[in-house]
């Protein structure tokens, strides 16, 4: 609903790499465009209203993205569960780490997601360093992606070994203060 703008496009992932989508104004003020079909997976778009670009304000799930700032996101649903969906399996945790960085030499934070039972074992298990795309902060992975329930399901499948999940900021080239002389687990 935007009855005083004079142009809108739909732009973000959900249009697959296409051009900006031009949004048709209705007698009632609102903008509407169909896109697709689009694949089953969660997308970001977002508005471009007379040249400003914004979230949509209906939708209260959004992305932070650096460069940017918010993307809204919407999930196009499949034939039932998707990888991303939470199932009904044993679930791992998430925590938030402070460590401080030898290569950077500064305090840094990471996502660290450990396989369920983590906590009830001395089993040494692989770490996996999941890094952020370009654009995009450390809780990513995480709070857009569901890293965490897609790991579950993966080990609850048996699809993957259970592995402890490291999403540090990655800024800077990718690296910046990761691996064994950065962070330990």
């Amino acid at each position: 609903l935007a009855p005083k703008a004079t142009e809108i496009t739909v732009t973000g992932e959900l249009l697959n790499g296409s051009q900006p989508k031009p949004m048709t104004k209705g007698d009632d003020g609102i903008w509407t465009a169909t896109l697709g079909p689009v694949p089953p997976d969660v997308y970001t778009y977002a508005f471009n209203i007379d040249g400003v670009n914004t979230t949509d304000p209906r939708n209260p799930w959004v992305k932070l993205v650096s460069s940017t700032g918010l993307a809204s996101q919407v999930e196009v649903p499949g034939d039932g569960p998707q990888y991303y969906d939470s199932k009904p399996v044993p679930h791992g945790l998430v925590q938030i780490m402070t460590y401080e960085s030898k290569a950077t030499g500064a305090t840094r934070q990471a996502y660290v997601y450990t396989p369920p039972d983590y906590n009830r074992t001395t089993t040494k298990y692989p770490v996996f360093y999941l890094l952020h795309g370009r654009g995009d902060l450390g809780p990513g992975w995480v709070m857009a992606g569901g890293a965490n329930i897609i790991m579950d399901n993966l080990f609850a499948e048996k699809k993957a070994v259970p592995m402890i999940v490291v999403m540090p900021l990655a800024r800077g080239g990718g690296s910046l203060g990761l691996g064994p002389s950065g962070m330990s687990p």
